[in-house]
């Protein structure tokens, strides 16, 4: 950072910054060389023609100048800042990425839930938002900006994979890609929350990236093994639902478990009958002769049937549940358990939720949906959100990531400028841009121990 940069850095006003960026230019000019430095005098002088012109401006004229100024210097500060390319790697809790992004993540609050956690994130988007600690603050932009990247670097088909691995990075929790011992891809994209020891327990997390209108879907029969046959899952899954909108993404939440999941496949918006999801419920007529008191309603028998080993048993009956992508026999008093067979994910019956649906239904009390909020996926987002927070940014770090900028700049010319003397006076920037680098940090790690208020590690 030059010395002008340092000196235009500490104003506000916008004329100041218009006045000494032009000074700036004229000195950088060679036809002025010799001719001397700006001395204090210059520099009152300067002040007090910038003092004069900002009282002859509008104040929407001023207004308007400020927050491009302070625009720009947040973009310039987002350059600065290292960027970090998301991978499928990032819900790999043993992974080199993983463990690097680590350090990033733990610095956003919200505890141990995934409402929490998006809140945390939505927080930082508001101007109202009382969140002044900078490295809480530049944390948060770099995972915004690895969000960013995420939507812009991939097509449909893979973002949705690497959003797993950011999601999963952000709960302290593990991507789900192996198949189960029964052969099925898991309905599960990520298990939030495995390297906490919060008390809390796992949470098993389906996450669906899809445009505005798109249906939520999934396979019958890895729901139904997952919410009957899988005890850590506790009965329950709950499906994260984020659908991109102009330049944020929208993030909602709802919990399908033992309870709801069978109104919510077979109702429709008006609380019809949904005939391709009765469908998957439909039992063969030689189980429905046992239980005459059913009158042939399959949905009814499995709905009043109470006791979920029975509830299962019933559901792998079921038209919908499938095994090595067959119809399932209902098994012999002595044949196999059939939960020995391999399960074919691509071959299984689909189950679909509309928006319309999630909306009626969920307004209705069938469920409940949580509104998680709106996270900025786009550049132009990201510098409106640093922009709010260049007063805290701009006093704590600025001097230390222009250090690093410059540093990286220096190093370079040292390498390869072939003059040896320009070199080495390269080289010496960089020892001094280290200086600064250390007397930064050390300033920061100071504060940090002094102050009482600085928020815990989680």
């Amino acid at each position: 950072m030059s010395d002008f940069d340092k000196l235009t850095s500490l104003y506000e006003n916008p004329f100041h910054k218009m006045l000494f960026e032009m000074v700036e230019t004229v000195m950088k000019d060679k036809s002025f060389e010799g001719v001397g430095v700006i001395n204090e005098e210059d520099l009152k002088y300067l002040d007090q023609f910038a003092e004069s012109l900002s009282k002859l401006a509008p104040k929407e004229v001023i207004s308007e100048m400020s927050a491009r100024a302070r625009r720009k210097e947040a973009e310039e500060f987002l350059v600065s800042l290292p960027a970090f390319i998301p991978t499928e790697a990032w819900g790999d809790p043993n992974s080199v990425d993983r463990k690097t992004m680590n350090r990033i993540f733990s610095v956003v609050g919200g505890g141990a839930d995934v409402a929490g956690k998006l809140a945390y994130l939505q927080r930082l988007s508001h101007p109202s938002n009382r969140i002044t600690s900078p490295r809480r603050i530049i944390s948060t932009l770099i995972i915004l900006e690895a969000l960013a990247a995420l939507i812009k670097n991939f097509n449909e088909a893979s973002a949705g994979f690497v959003f797993e691995g950011w999601l999963s990075a952000l709960l302290h929790g593990r991507q789900e890609a192996e198949r189960t011992e029964k052969g099925n891809l898991p309905i599960q994209d990520l298990v939030a929350f495995t390297e906490l020891r919060s008390g809390g327990g796992e949470v098993p997390v389906s996450l669906k990236l899809l445009s505005p209108k798109t249906l939520v879907e999934g396979s019958f029969t890895n729901l139904v093994d997952a919410l009957f046959d899988e005890p850590d899952f506790g009965g329950r899954m709950l499906y994260v639902v984020a659908r991109k909108l102009g330049e944020s993404i929208t993030i909602e939440a709802f919990e399908i478990n033992q309870e709801n999941f069978i109104d919510m496949l077979t109702l429709t918006a008006r609380e019809g009958v949904k005939q391709t999801g009765s469908e998957l419920f439909q039992l063969p007529p030689s189980v429905l002769e046992k239980y005459p008191e059913a009158e042939g309603n399959s949905i009814g028998l499995i709905k009043s049937t109470k006791s979920a080993p029975e509830r299962y048993k019933l559901l792998r009956m079921t038209a919908g549940y499938r095994i090595r992508g067959q119809k399932f026999t209902p098994p012999a008093e002595d044949s196999p358990d059939v939960s020995e067979g391999l399960l074919n994910e691509s071959a299984n019956t689909q189950w679909s939720l509309s928006v319309p649906q999630i909306e009626s239904l969920s307004a209705k009390g069938y469920f409940k949906l949580q509104r998680l909020g709106e996270l900025p996926s786009t550049r132009d987002a990201i510098i409106d959100v640093a922009a709010m927070h260049m007063d805290n940014i701009r006093d704590a770090f600025m001097a230390l990531f222009a250090a690093f900028k410059d540093l990286n700049e220096n190093i370079n010319k040292y390498i390869t400028y072939e003059k040896r003397n320009a070199a080495i006076k390269a080289g010496e920037k960089a020892i001094a841009n280290t200086t600064v680098i250390e007397e930064e940090i050390r300033d920061k790690v100071a504060d940090d121990k002094e102050d009482p208020n600085a928020p815990p590690a989680e």
